[in-house]
């Protein structure tokens, strides 16, 4: 998948831009990292499904050499159908897109994200950009962002850390983010900075591209 230009206008009609709405518990008040200073990693560009958790597919699309427009989108029921119910792990979902009529998508959540480095781990930054089809009564707030430890299990494994903006260290902090950077890259290794469970994902196998991108395209016009 090659680096391209996008804007998010294209990417569906449904599009609810991102305006003066309200916070988010998980995030933290400013971005770690700089994204004009930021290097992707291209092993982390394609498509990746949470190993253990729920059935979500998340797509990192590069959208310069510094930046994703990261997309997770929701498995979810056809009209007439019942929820789904998907047991854990990778087979498992692949097998429910194959032969599940009720099989698809209709809503997802697209982020801005980049990566940056604080002491000897990887972190992820990711700002809610837009919601597609989603009727949330929470949506996205401007000014916050979801920052990952994020831990690269082999080449296509990685796991996925969200640090806690309710940590210790953060109190009192101002909100700037060189003191939120200080903070993240002291205590880098200290579990109590984060939220659990981890999330491990798994990229999607090169047999199966076809399969998830017509699943992608439920909600996203995506070229892969």
């Amino acid at each position: 998948m090659k680096p391209r230009q996008r804007t998010l206008s294209g990417i569906a009609l449904a599009v609810i831009l991102v305006a003066a709405l309200i916070g988010l518990v998980a995030c933290l008040p400013v971005p770690i990292g700089n994204p004009e200073r930021s290097r992707l990693d291209s092993d982390l560009s394609g498509i990746w499904t949470e190993v253990d958790g729920e059935p979500f597919v998340t797509l990192f699309e590069p959208y310069d050499k510094r930046t994703w427009l990261v997309s997770m989108i929701a498995a979810s029921p056809g009209d007439g159908c019942a929820p789904p119910v998907i047991p854990p792990g990778y087979d498992k979902l692949v097998a429910w897109l194959e032969d599940d009529p009720c099989a698809g998508a209709d809503r997802a959540s697209i982020y801005k994200t980049w990566r940056s480095k604080h002491g000897k781990r990887w972190f992820l930054t990711m700002q809610p950009m837009a919601l597609i089809n989603d009727e949330a009564d929470d949506p996205f707030s401007k000014g916050a962002w979801f920052v990952y430890r994020i831990d690269k299990i082999s080449a296509d494994t990685f796991e996925l850390r969200l640090v806690d903006p309710e940590f210790e260290g953060f109190k009192g902090l101002a909100k700037k983010r060189r003191d939120f950077e200080k903070v993240i890259r002291k205590h880098a290794e200290d579990d109590d900075m984060y939220v659990e469970p981890t999330s491990r994902f798994e990229r999607v196998r090169d047999e199966h591209i076809g399969l998830f991108a017509d699943f992608i395209d439920d909600v996203i016009d995506v070229e892969l």
